[in-house]
């Protein structure tokens, strides 16, 4: 072992070093920023598309529920005559729900026809 040897680097390669650190620090905390932004977004659409489901569940079950009305009203009505329409404006008229469910039918099928199958 040898005394008085001091070993080290010199300065230039010490600032050099020091410059590039800094400069992957602050890509690093770049990096860890946007990646933190991308979480943030995809927890918001996660967070939408919950909601979303959940409107159109909820849509689904009223309109369950106003199509289930609309049969009971419509099996308590008095039978029609021979040649009497389909989806009558007394039965109709008698339950708001109805009548808005077979003026729906009439514009998506295009006939009455449809609506009383």
């Amino acid at each position: 072992m040898t005394t008085g040897e001091v070993h080290g680097y010199d300065r230039t390669a010490v600032d050099h070093y020091l410059q590039v650190a800094a400069a992957e620090q602050e890509r690093l905390r770049a990096e860890i920023a946007e990646a933190r932004d991308r979480i943030a977004r995809a927890r918001a659409v996660a967070v939408a598309r919950r909601l979303l489901s959940t409107m159109v569940l909820d849509a689904c079950d009223e309109i369950g529920a106003v199509r289930r009305s609309a049969e009971v009203a419509v099996s308590w009505r008095a039978p029609q005559p021979e040649g009497g329409r389909s989806g009558s404006v007394a039965a109709t008229s008698e339950v708001p729900e109805l009548a808005t469910l077979v003026d729906t039918d009439r514009e998506a099928f295009g006939s009455s026809a449809a609506v009383a199958s």
